[in-house]
């Protein structure tokens, strides 16, 4: 009796491995005749080689992992809200169980609408879904940007993509090479999609839509168009407010777009970025201070945890110009230059060191703080070393789970490290919100060539306040508004 069932088992497996084996085999078939028509140019050496000309994509997923290939196949063109469009994601050759440990980013695109997602495991392999949020014609483009980019992988993973930080910025190649563009895409994936139904009829994912090819971009979340405000608006909603933007690069160009918002007043970035650099010794310049309508905004510059020293120096800087005792941090304290804090929790101890600075000016000044912790946009290229898309991912639960504990010790419950309480009793923060940049930016790839800073497309640029930095400060204004 064992015996036949062992047997029967045994024919059972070999029937799932054969039925595996007939889908992978023939989207196996194509990829000689792909290759020909994308041919990757030259690749990097190895997996953790930085800042060059060549590029990586599919020959150095290869290398890599055992020769690994990926086709998509088994897919699903013509597509409603009910019944989505898609297609599966195959590995090729005799690693191709790694096929579950490559991150690939997909993008549909319409006259009217972006939209992006990421696949899924599902089964042996990926699964992609596109449930279209309008009618239209999409055209649809696949491409590998991470492989083991886990927290357990050493060195954070290895990165597939086209746009990287090249020579470290000492030459003149561009981030983001078409060539390596085209190592990077997806073999045989679907290039279209065709969509029908009526429209936001499928919202559960953010996405981009415009009334026509000529109009701008704008933000829709739950089927709800997220429009920045007027500057009229802004200013009536958050007068009398004082905004600190604490934090990297991400937090001076969103501190760019917010002052833009309530102010209208145009931030020149770049030089704003080499004062900042020429003085950060002694801080923030007061230059990075706007006052307008009553709306008073400063960027404050810290890239790493040691820096957080500064800090008391530049609130107390700032304290004179305070309007009111009504404080608004918006806050990140550098977590672009802290890709593996996330994975080993050490970043908590940034975020302590902050509350119980913050903890101080209160005493000092009786400020009211409400605190917007900012994690990672979708990173979409290179930034740093061992910087991948799903260490940055991890700061969305610590930060959550962080202002979870704040608040828990604000109300009398201390377990944890987070210090929520004033020296007299009150709590440091009013409130705690946690604003995640990457579901807005994932299908902005058009606004950024570094794969991390988002900014206008050269289109958008006569636009107005538009583009993803513009519907993050808008963000913020819902948070506080």
């Amino acid at each position: 009796m064992i015996r036949r069932l062992l047997i029967a088992c045994a024919v059972v497996a070999t029937v799932e491995r054969a039925r595996a084996l007939a889908v992978v085999e023939p989207a196996c078939e194509h990829l000689a005749a792909f290759e020909a028509l994308h041919p990757p140019g030259r690749v990097v050496a190895g997996a953790h080689e930085y800042y060059t000309s060549l590029c990586r994509g599919r020959p150095l997923l290869a290398r890599v992992a055992g020769g690994l290939q990926l086709a998509a196949t088994n897919a699903t063109t013509r597509c409603d809200a009910a019944s989505p469009c898609g297609f599966d994601v195959v590995g090729c050759g005799a690693a191709r169980e790694r096929v579950k440990d490559v991150l690939i980013v997909v993008e549909f695109i319409s006259d009217t609408v972006r939209a992006a997602a990421t696949a899924r495991v599902a089964g042996d392999g990926l699964r992609v879904d596109f449930a279209p949020p309008r009618p239209g014609v999409y055209d649809v483009s696949a491409r590998l940007q991470w492989y083991n980019g886990s927290c357990a992988a050493h060195r954070g993973g290895i990165f597939l993509g086209a746009s990287e930080s090249r020579c470290s910025g000492h030459c003149r190649l561009p981030r983001w090479i078409p060539r390596c563009d085209e190592a990077s895409l997806l073999a045989n994936t679907p290039p279209t999609f065709f969509a029908s139904g009526p429209e936001d009829s499928a919202c559960d994912q953010p996405f981009w839509a415009r009334a026509a090819p000529s109009a701008p971009w704008v933000l829709h979340e739950n089927c709800s168009a997220r429009t920045p405000p007027t500057i009229d608006e802004a200013r009536k909603k958050l007068a009398n407010r004082t905004f600190l933007f604490v934090g990297d690069s991400i937090m001076r160009t969103l501190y760019g777009s917010f002052v833009e918002m309530a102010h209208g007043v145009t931030i020149d970035d770049p030089r704003l970025k080499e004062r900042l650099k020429r003085e950060a010794p002694e801080g923030a310049p007061p230059g990075t201070i706007v006052d307008v309508a009553n709306v008073r905004a400063r960027y404050l510059q810290i890239w790493f945890h040691h820096e957080l020293k500064r800090l008391p120096n530049l609130l107390q800087a700032g304290e004179t110009a305070l309007r009111s005792r009504d404080v608004v941090v918006v806050a990140n304290f550098g977590l672009l230059h802290a890709n593996h804090q996330a994975c080993d929790r050490t970043f908590v101890e940034t975020l302590d060191e902050g509350a119980s600075i913050f903890r101080a000016w209160q005493n000092r000044t009786g400020a009211r703080i409400r605190l917007v912790l900012v994690a990672a946009p979708a990173v979409w290229g290179l930034r740093n070393p061992g910087a991948s898309w799903t260490r940055f991912a991890a700061f969305v639960p610590l930060l959550e789970e962080w202002a979870s504990r704040a608040a828990r010790s604000a109300h009398g419950d201390t377990d944890g490290n987070a210090d929520g309480h004033a020296d007299d009793g009150q709590p440091v923060f009013s409130s705690i919100d946690v604003l995640d940049p990457a579901p807005a930016t994932l299908a902005r790839r058009d606004e950024t060539d570094d794969g991390i800073h988002y900014g206008r497309t050269r289109e958008e640029k006569g636009l107005g306040l538009v583009g993803a930095n513009a519907a993050l400060a808008a963000a913020v204004y819902r948070l506080v508004s």
